[in-house]
């Protein structure tokens, strides 16, 4: 028996343009490709998936920002990626910025120290855990020396009743995990320094 002809299978070429349009609108190179296919399906080659894996890979870029245009040529543009964990990579990398050491705060420094940690050149691609965590372990060097001064000078009476309550609160539950042992400190400092930029935006 001959093995079937796939290229003769319309829903599997539409399918592959599909998969490298996505590539092209993200400007991917050939190594975050590779990555996002190995992550998804185990193989390296679109040429390979089957049509469960191709529809997979076609939702996973959908769900990054990649549209479908009926009419029109695509614009090959990076798209920032949108999801929580890669708000929270470029959050952290604006407040090291306002800390003295970012000196870049743009998309394009932050996609390069992204391509150092994680070794992809787009924050879609990422492993968000490894950015996240490096991005903290640097920020916290610097972020208590940052926040403790400010909060301590601060006004309590110039804020509103339910402004007091929130540093009261941010300050009491910092103190509760520090008396408990806890060294992943973080999180109780990040709120305060969310805080803080909003005073002084104000």
């Amino acid at each position: 028996m001959k093995p079937m002809n796939m290229t003769k299978d319309p829903r599997r070429k539409s399918e592959l343009a599909l998969i490298h349009m996505a590539r092209s609108h993200f400007s991917m190179t050939r190594d975050d490709y590779v990555y996002v296919l190995r992550e998804l399906t185990g193989k390296e080659s679109s040429a390979d998936l089957n049509a469960v894996e191709r529809e997979r890979v076609i939702k996973h870029f959908k769900a990054k920002g990649f549209q479908v245009k009926p009419t029109g040529k695509a614009k090959q543009t990076r798209t920032l990626a949108q999801d929580a964990q890669s708000r929270k990579v470029r959050a952290i990398w604006l407040m090291l910025h306002v800390l003295g050491q970012v000196r870049d705060p743009s998309e394009v420094a932050l996609a390069a120290y992204t391509k150092r940690m994680a070794k992809v050149d787009a924050l879609q691609w990422a492993n968000h855990f490894a950015v996240i965590e490096g991005l903290k372990g640097w920020a916290m060097r610097h972020l208590p020396d940052y926040v403790k001064p400010r909060i301590q000078a601060m006004d309590l009476n110039a804020l509103t009743a339910g402004q007091r309550e929130d540093v009261l609160n941010m300050v009491n539950s910092l103190r509760r995990a520090q008396a408990e042992g806890h060294t992943a400190l973080f999180d109780y400092y990040w709120p305060m320094f969310q805080f803080l930029q909003e005073c002084e935006q104000a």
